[in-house]
């Protein structure tokens, strides 16, 4: 293997590829570089501020063998909010979802419907940040539509 200064390497992508690609990747007790798909897909939104409570569709679908780390986070005078929400849809189990709640709050919610769509609610006043952490689905976008349909058929994420 030939052996190349740092400072001719960083001249040339090809070479830094090169040079990437044999270095490890980090796991659980091996140290490496981190992956850089973990921070390819951040996105994030503001949910408004309003007295009257709002649904709102942030995401049209969550693909089979998609997972996705949504983070809500916000706080209204005293009361605050806190949450992350992991999210995988299985090709054998489905729809697999799970709340961390580091600040509770019934101010902002999570929900999803039969087609894996999501949606934030938002019970009253409150100024909030919703933020894809990550996601292995590259083509996800997070929208924030206002949502005035049935409801009947969600499923409160938690």
């Amino acid at each position: 293997m030939e052996k190349i200064h740092l400072s001719d390497a960083i001249k040339e992508a090809q070479i830094i590829e090169i040079i990437r690609n044999q270095l490890p990747e980090t796991t659980i007790g091996n140290k490496g570089l981190q992956s850089s798909f973990c921070y390819s897909y951040n996105q994030a939104v503001i949910i408004p501020n309003g007295s009257e409570k709002s649904y709102y569709k942030i995401i049209d679908s969550i693909q089979k063998s998609h997972a996705i780390c949504i983070e809500i986070m916000g706080k209204a005078g005293e009361n605050t909010c806190a949450k992350i929400y992991n999210i995988i849809n299985s090709n054998a189990k489905g729809i697999i979802d799970k709340c961390t709640e580091l600040e509770p709050s019934d101010t902002i919610l999570l929900y999803r419907d039969g087609s894996g769509s999501l949606y934030v609610y938002r019970g009253g006043p409150f100024v909030s940040m919703l933020r894809i952490v990550t996601t292995t689905d590259p083509s996800l976008e997070l929208k924030l539509e206002q949502y005035d349909g049935n409801t009947e058929n969600f499923t409160l994420i938690g």
